[in-house]
């Protein structure tokens, strides 16, 4: 009954701060996830910037986990909306995603549909998120943002291994001096 007036609450939501205030606090979600998830696949079918939103940041709070995350992948690569706010929430609800499933969200970023724009933003996100580890931001800042033509410059897991190797050997290159320095002292 609670997702009733939720679905017909949803049509008079007109901007992010009520959309994203509003999906942040709705328990009543985590308690019925499989009937919510079929409210959220309806709103992200419509053409309608805010109701996207919606079920793009219902998914980001609350289905960001083993059971969900395959499918909010496959959620974000079919959306065909230029609207801002979507756009917004799809960089913001991968950048999450990254959070919880890094390697996982690297393969979908190498693999997809999204526009350059998102695509940009999403990485962007992730670079700027203080709940990513400063040696995946290395990871990230190694790579320009986005696509370019068909090539993505997003690190394999193989690539990311050497990159983290090749930093930790540069810091290491110090140690000797380093250690010279606390003997003296």
């Amino acid at each position: 009954e609670m997702l009733y007036y939720l679905d017909k609450f949803i049509k008079y939501i007109d901007n992010w701060a009520v959309c994203d205030l509003m999906c942040s606090n709705l328990k009543i979600i985590s308690k019925n996830l499989d009937k919510s998830f079929k409210l959220i696949k309806k709103l992200i079918k419509t053409n309608s910037e805010f109701k996207i939103r919606v079920g793009l940041v219902l998914l980001l709070n609350y289905y960001i986990n083993d059971n969900y995350i395959d499918e909010i992948f496959n959620i974000t690569n079919n959306i065909n909306n230029e609207e801002y706010y979507v756009k917004m929430a799809i960089a913001w609800l991968l950048s999450i995603c990254y959070i919880k499933y890094p390697i996982k969200t690297i393969d979908y970023l190498k693999n997809n549909n999204l526009s350059n724009w998102v695509q940009n933003q999403t990485i962007q996100k992730i670079k700027e998120s203080n709940r990513v580890t400063s040696k995946d931001k290395k990871i990230i800042y190694a790579y320009p943002s986005g696509k370019t033509g068909t090539t993505y410059n997003i690190p394999t897991i193989s690539e990311m291994n050497r990159l983290l190797f090749l930093q930790e050997a540069e810091s290491l290159k110090y140690l000797p001096e380093i250690i010279f320095s606390l003997s003296i002292l």
